[in-house]
């Protein structure tokens, strides 16, 4: 065989995916939304072909919780407000 040529590709999930360098072994995936990416790498030596695949799990980012601090109340004094 020759020099190798790679190429990476998407070939599942919802989003879209931009590599850095497609062409190169060693690059930089971005994605536009969370879910699961399959991706698959691709080598070819002119000769022979290969390839092996990996999964890429995309979390959200980091959001503010969601609280409920209970509907409003009215107490007589002494008294307790039972807060949940």
């Amino acid at each position: 065989g020759g020099s190798l040529v790679y190429s990476w590709s998407k070939i599942g999930g919802d989003g879209e995916v931009v590599f850095s360098n497609q062409d190169a072994a060693a690059t930089m995936a971005s994605f536009s939304q969370p879910g699961i990416y399959n991706l698959q790498l691709n080598v070819f030596d002119g000769e022979l072909y290969s390839n092996d695949t990996l999964i890429v799990t995309v979390i959200p980012e980091n959001q503010s919780p969601v609280v409920n601090a209970g509907l409003d109340q009215t107490i007589t004094l002494p008294g307790n407000a039972l807060l949940y």
